[in-house]
């Protein structure tokens, strides 16, 4: 039997406060999900906007790193 590899996408903040951005069976959908999450984030300062990251808004000097863990 072989185990699930499943991914979780983390939106690290400083402060040391996570957002769970998504989750993906596997490294390579999980890190397509992180780039996404990468690309929006830069869109969002490139327009001078914060970014909306689920229910937050999020100013993007407070984000420290967008994650792929093991584990759901």
């Amino acid at each position: 039997m072989f185990a699930i590899d499943t991914r979780r996408v983390v939106l690290r903040l400083n402060g040391d406060q996570d957002i769970v951005v998504g989750r993906a069976e596997g490294r390579e959908p999980a890190v397509e999900i992180a780039r996404e999450m990468v690309r929006h984030i830069e869109a969002a300062s490139a327009r001078g906007e914060w970014p909306q990251i689920d229910e937050r808004v999020v100013r993007p000097g407070a984000i420290g790193s967008v994650d792929v863990q093991r584990g759901a």
